[in-house]
């Protein structure tokens, strides 16, 4: 299904045509949660977050610990789905500022996928660490193959391509993957909770950290 909105501007200036009011509110509908650092070398993204793709912003804090993290996130009880830009058009400012301040982006994402086939499609720019990411979640025992066409994450626009090296990595993870990590189901009230999170939940945080560790950087 194709975006609401094409940007941020549409998103946050969007009114109701009968009562003139914003339609999407801040702390109503969705939050913006961020881990700035200067000199940021790695930038944990969860720009789905919420309850628009559940779980990428848990995965990506989780993998961020006490490193830069972002998350543009829904909060409502239905239709989140309206609050999805794709990661060629998401121009949120504060996204965009830090990004471009990174060396190493990683990018988290939910898919579909095939419906009952837990798998991670790992794409963007930066072959060399999505390379090392992919052979450790093997090593862990998730499945993951190259992305097809429309979520490879290799235009120069994507949001993971635009930090200083122009290159990161886009990890789309199915939801059959993604129901492993928390029981027992995916609703935002469930994901909220770390009491909620599977062992299968760390084992993949670590070895997307792992993946990153061997890149044998000071961090």
């Amino acid at each position: 299904m194709a975006d609401k909105y094409t940007d941020w501007n549409e998103l946050v200036t969007d009114r109701d045509p009968d009562t003139g009011e914003l339609v999407n509110v801040e702390g109503r509908d969705w939050y913006i949660k961020l881990r700035p650092a200067s000199g940021v070398y790695l930038l944990h993204l969860a720009i789905h977050g919420g309850a628009i793709e559940a779980p990428p912003e848990q995965l990506a804090e989780h993998a961020a610990g006490d490193r830069p993290f972002y998350t543009f996130a829904g909060t409502r009880s239905s239709g989140n789905a309206s609050l999805h830009i794709t990661s060629t058009r998401f121009d949120e400012p504060q996204a965009v500022d830090l990004a471009r301040q990174a060396t190493r982006i990683v990018s988290w994402h939910g898919s579909a996928g095939r419906a009952d086939e837990a798998v991670t499609y790992i794409g963007g720019l930066d072959s060399e660490l999505g390379s090392l990411i992919r052979a450790r979640l093997t090593e862990a025992g998730f499945r993951c193959e190259d992305p097809p066409g429309d979520l490879g994450g290799m235009s120069p626009r994507n949001i993971c391509n635009t930090g200083l090296r122009s290159r990161g990595v886009q990890l789309e993870i199915s939801r059959a993957q993604r129901r492993q990590f928390f029981t027992p189901d995916l609703q935002r009230s469930t994901i909220q909770d770390p009491a909620n999170r599977t062992a299968a939940f760390y084992a993949y945080v670590e070895a997307v950290n792992r993946g990153v560790a061997d890149l044998a950087c000071d961090m």
